[in-house]
């Protein structure tokens, strides 16, 4: 009984236990199609004007209040796509825009350049401004997929270089076209292509930030698609004593932008402490206390046994002593005496009687009026 009422008891701890996580896994939902419709907004700048310059993206950036609304966006940039065998001159198309930017870098021997042109906040991203982001093979792999399927991707884990120091973050990438084409095209004119709409942002930020229970309810760890050998590839997880055994776990995929993640969520002591599995234990402490109830009444009724066996005992005693007192005073009277039943059978008679009347006339068993006649 007590183990099928623990599991009952587990049952409803875990059941509240997805729930939390739950509300967590649907926030970060709702956190990554909220960069979905920055990125839209931002191209919907793009379809609105011939020509967006750095003022007017510093100023749409601003509108934004990215460092409020969302810490862990580092900045909403554009990048350009760069065909040097088109003869395309980024100095002097940037130039146009209001801007000044550092010569693309690093070198990469490619025809093709995806070059950022315009990041703001620009004092935070100024390290980014001229990269050519197709150096790098996981970043080059998200972009092509994003210009050939005409979809928001995101990259794998990568190391971001923002203002001079190195963070692990992701970039989201949306295509953008002067002509923008149905979603459901196939194939999306290459020739109306110009670059993408990306924001780069630190996971880390994002997947500690996302409720205020998450890390009292339940520690979160985020694995980035498989490794070669099967295994996942961990991307993030809350801190926490390694010494702990959680008792409770939730693990789920979710499809994000062209990758997959795993998300593992483990039960924090705070949960367990407030949701403890106390049933079974009431239950074997009745348990405990009926058995030790019972135990206790037995010892009661085994001793009150025991004192009426010794009262008996000792009673018995006292009667046959005081038989053998009154047997030995008839015995040794020196008057005849016969002890009778209730029907005037002779039951014994002591040495006097049979002395006086014969020994053989004196038997058990016989009426006393043979012996003695009673007028």
């Amino acid at each position: 009984l007590a183990a099928f009422l623990d599991q009952l008891e587990r049952s409803r701890i875990q059941h509240a236990f997805e729930s939390h996580t739950e509300d967590i896994h649907h926030t970060l939902i709702d956190r990554l199609d909220s960069y979905v419709r920055t990125l839209d907004g931002a191209a919907a700048l793009f379809a609105a004007s011939s020509l967006v310059t750095a003022q007017e993206w510093e100023i749409y950036v601003n509108t934004l209040d990215i460092e409020a609304r969302l810490p862990e966006i580092l900045g909403v940039g554009y990048i350009a796509l760069v065909d040097e065998r088109a003869g395309y001159d980024p100095l002097e198309r940037t130039l146009e825009n209001g801007l000044v930017i550092p010569p693309i870098h690093p070198v990469t021997g490619q025809d093709e350049r995806y070059v950022v042109q315009f990041i703001e906040p620009l004092d935070a991203n100024g390290a980014a401004l001229g990269l050519d982001i197709s150096f790098d093979e996981a970043r080059r792999v998200a972009a092509e997929r994003a210009r050939e399927s005409n979809t928001v991707q995101l990259t794998p884990l990568i190391e971001l270089v923002q203002d001079g120091s190195s963070a692990g973050g992701y970039l989201l990438l949306r295509p953008l076209y002067a002509f923008q084409p149905d979603a459901l095209m196939q194939e999306p004119p290459n020739s109306d292509f110009l670059g993408w709409i990306y924001m780069p942002f630190i996971g880390d930020t994002l997947f500690s930030s996302l409720t205020k229970q998450q890390g009292r309810v339940a520690y979160l760890s985020v694995y980035d698609g498989v490794g070669p050998l099967g295994e996942l590839i961990p991307s993030y997880s809350t801190p926490h004593d390694a010494r702990f055994d959680p008792q409770f776990e939730v693990t789920s995929r979710i499809a994000v932008f062209g990758r997959e993640w795993t998300l593992m969520w483990k039960s924090t002591p705070d949960f367990e402490k407030a949701n403890p599995a106390f049933l079974k234990w009431i239950v074997l402490s009745s348990g405990i206390i009926v058995a030790l109830l019972l135990t206790f009444i037995m010892q009661i009724i085994s001793e009150r046994e025991a004192r009426i066996e010794i009262n008996v005992a000792r009673k018995t005693s006292l009667l046959r002593a005081k038989s053998e007192e009154a047997q030995s005073v008839i015995d040794n009277a020196v008057i005849s005496i016969f002890v009778l039943d209730s029907n005037d059978r002779i039951i014994s008679a002591n040495d006097a009687a049979k002395n006086l009347f014969g020994v053989e006339n004196v038997s058990i068993g016989d009426l006393i009026g043979n012996i003695i006649t009673f007028q």
